[in-house]
């Protein structure tokens, strides 16, 4: 899975005369083949190594080459097209030995760069966009740490501490007993409180950004006494999944809490959207408007339907994007060419003008009030 801190172990290589190649592709495998991505792949670097040959020597030219090669190879034979992968980043170098891929459910711009140095700011800024979630499940001996990211889940070490079970009949008037409950506490107050710490380890490392807790109704207020004020800031809740659950149903937990703080972000930006059309300000919505919108390079943040899909035409001079055959709006011309995933193009369009895409999941209920496509504007039109 990508962290940040794999991003900047990337970012800290040497800047030096090995040249390292950062290639970024719009995959969306459900609709476009493998060859097509390899074709692509193939058309970005061969024109940008082109370009560059009177930039480098012969050798750094080979070496590119080289590197160009393992990456065609890894688009025909490793690439794995499933999942809600609609982003492809590979940052490699034959030099140095490098080649990282990051499969992401983000759309790239499609383009390739060469330099000393990696290009990263593509890959941070839709890292900025998904949230982690941390669902931590614990009882009196156990805890186990579940995160979820972009769509999947996986475990982090757990962590067992040697808490008695219960307490033994027997003892002096009782007081045997009394001494090995006020134990027992003490042990499960400390297994709390090392609980806690390892939860702000994981905190202070970028691991999660919300959290949520599997325990018991009864122990959550004194496990959460224990957590530290900047772990209760992120603290969503507690859920009933406890650690002897199965890895997939904690896995399918920390899914569910995913989602779930996911829809509220895209509830927000929808209502934000309807809040500043409704105020006349720089958003519309409708996808008629928003092709118009992106034919002037006007569309800052595309908000989509994740699942919609459109056939519409293009303009043979102009490339300009709508629904009709008819005369291009844009340039008069009269010669225009179906286009089957509308939709694709006009995401392309907008990365092209460096605008950003957020997709919403096409189950979310406010999605028909902006008829499954809007924009927030750069400017107004």
């Amino acid at each position: 899975m990508i962290t940040v801190r794999d991003i900047k172990a990337v970012e800290a290589l040497p800047a030096g005369k090995n040249l390292i190649i950062s290639l970024y592709l719009n995959v969306g495998t459900r609709r476009f083949s493998r060859e097509h991505i390899l074709a692509l792949a193939h058309r970005l670097l061969e024109e940008r190594i082109t370009s560059c040959q009177q930039e480098f020597s012969e050798e750094e030219i080979e070496s590119l080459a080289e590197c160009r090669k393992r990456i065609e190879d890894f688009l025909r034979n490793d690439f794995k097209m499933q999942g809600n992968v609609r982003g492809l980043a590979i940052i490699a170098s034959h030099d140095h030995n490098l080649f990282q891929t990051y499969c992401v459910p983000q759309s790239f711009r499609s383009q390739a760069f060469i330099a000393s140095r990696p290009y990263l700011r593509p890959l941070m800024t839709v890292l900025s966009e998904y949230r982690r979630i941390m669902l931590v499940v614990l009882d009196h001996r156990e805890a186990r740490f579940i995160a979820a990211y972009m769509g999947n889940a996986w475990e982090h070490p757990g962590y067992h501490s040697d808490t008695q079970r219960k307490v033994r009949e027997g003892g002096w008037y009782g007081l045997e007993e009394r001494k090995i409950a006020r134990r027992i506490e003490n042990q499960v107050l400390r297994h709390y409180k090392e609980v806690a710490d390892l939860l702000f380890e994981h905190f202070q490392s970028g691991y999660f950004e919300y959290l949520f807790v599997g325990i018991k109704e009864e122990e959550y207020p004194l496990f959460c006494n224990f957590l530290h004020s900047y772990v209760r800031g992120v603290l969503r809740g507690r859920v009933n999944v406890n650690p002897k659950d199965q890895a997939q149903i904690l896995f399918e937990e920390a899914l569910r809490l995913e989602r779930l703080m996911e829809d509220e972000e895209d509830t927000q930006i929808i209502e934000r959207l309807l809040e500043t059309v409704e105020t006349g300000g720089l958003a519309i919505y409708g996808l008629k408007r928003v092709l118009y919108a992106v034919n002037l390079g006007a569309c800052q943040t595309l908000v989509v339907d994740d699942s919609y899909e459109q056939e519409g035409y293009a303009c043979e001079r102009c490339g300009c994007l709508s629904l009709s055959s008819e005369r291009c709006g844009f340039c008069g011309d009269e010669e225009t060419k179906e286009v089957q995933d509308l939709m694709e193009r006009t995401i392309e369009e907008v990365l092209a003008q460096n605008g950003e895409i957020k997709y919403i999941y096409h189950t979310h209920p406010k999605l028909a009030t902006i008829e499954h496509i809007g924009a927030f504007l750069r400017f107004q039109v």
